[in-house]
């Protein structure tokens, strides 16, 4: 697939792609998105310093993003439709009993926050927020038999401050 094409509209195909990428992350769909060879845009990336180095940045906002996501995933939670029996639930008025509606009178589903433990977990371990100066930590995630026999996430953390070998003899959190 070879074009001939004009100096601004290969600047456009390119725009395009970098905003395809910082999106999706990586080269093959970025180029599909925009309908562009992936051999063409690898060929800009050789040719051009600054088209890699901008194809870089372009990585590191989708990297932040995706960094965004897992940190409100897992700090903040997502709502989460109730469902009792196959159907969705929705939220009532306690005077009345009727169900609630938006501004554009659709019924309100009635949602839960849930979290995502291991990825909070996988998060802190990544970058290292649980290592110290003077020690370091660990973070395990496994999956145990909660209540009613359904399965729930238990995430450790371990946090140690060893200091020349040895653990401290005065630790505040021990009883």
């Amino acid at each position: 697939m070879s074009h001939s094409t004009s100096p601004e509209a290969k600047l456009m195909r390119q725009e395009a792609f970098l905003i395809a990428l910082q999106l999706r992350g990586n080269y093959a769909s970025a180029a599909r998105d925009v309908g562009v060879a992936y051999d063409t845009q690898k060929t800009w990336r050789e040719d051009s310093a600054d088209f890699a180095a901008a194809c870089k940045a372009a990585l590191e906002v989708f990297k932040g993003s995706l960094m965004d996501e897992v940190v409100r995933r897992g700090r903040d939670g997502f709502e989460e439709p109730v469902i009792f029996q196959g159907r969705v639930m929705y939220k009532h008025d306690p005077a009345t009993g009727h169900v609630c509606l938006d501004d554009n009178l659709e019924p309100i589903p009635l949602t839960i926050r849930k979290h995502s433990d291991p990825l909070l977990a996988a998060l802190a371990e990544s970058t290292g927020v649980l290592a110290g100066k003077k020690g370091g930590g660990k973070v395990e995630v496994s999956t145990e038999e909660g209540e009613n026999g359904k399965p729930r996430t238990v995430v450790i953390f371990e946090f140690t401050d060893i200091v020349d070998g040895k653990m401290p003899e005065d630790d505040p959190l021990e009883d």
